[in-house]
């Protein structure tokens, strides 16, 4: 369980420093860190499966890096469809990206006997707030400039990237 959680947070480190870094907080650079989320995923979701020697932790793995694919896959389906805003497919893909997390944290909450409850409620609701704002802003309920977008789901991901950092470090069995 720790690697699962060792390689979200990597995941998110890479991108909330890639955001964090780049001088452009355009939501081109916006997208290319969902893309650059989605890529790490499913890397460390192939590692995680070819050393596991229990496949749960590799079947979750392989949900997070399923959801994040086809999040960055959005703006290349918006594209097709029209829609050249770039503001809008960054922030519906990083809807998607955050309320599927959530769905998978709280159907592992449920279903898991591990003890990492704890951690895992509080990355869903942490991933449901993220989500729900970001849903709202794909509404057109909550106005977002790119500046914004992008720096709240780099703050999202800096978040979670130390939240998942100290429960795969913690000394937890």
């Amino acid at each position: 369980m720790r690697q699962i959680f060792a390689t979200r947070a990597l995941a998110a480190a890479v991108v909330a420093l890639v955001y964090t870094f780049v001088q452009e907080h355009s939501a081109s650079v916006g997208i290319l860190g969902v893309q650059i989320l989605a890529a790490i995923l499913v890397l460390q979701s192939l590692v995680l499966g070819l050393a596991a020697r229990d496949r749960k932790p590799w079947r979750e793995a392989w949900l997070h890096a399923a959801v994040a694919s086809i999040a960055a896959s959005v703006g290349w389906v918006f594209a097709g469809f029209g829609v050249s805003d770039s503001k809008t497919q960054l922030v519906a893909m990083v809807a998607i990206v955050t309320l599927g997390s959530a769905a998978i944290d709280l159907v592992r909450v449920n279903a898991t006997l591990d003890h990492y409850k704890r951690e895992r409620t509080m990355s869903a609701v942490l991933s449901l707030l993220a989500g729900l704002l970001y849903f709202g802003a794909t509404l057109g309920l909550v106005r977002f400039d790119e500046v914004t977008a992008v720096g709240l789901f780099g703050a999202y991901l800096a978040l979670t990237a130390v939240h998942f950092g100290i429960a795969a470090t913690s000394p937890k069995p």
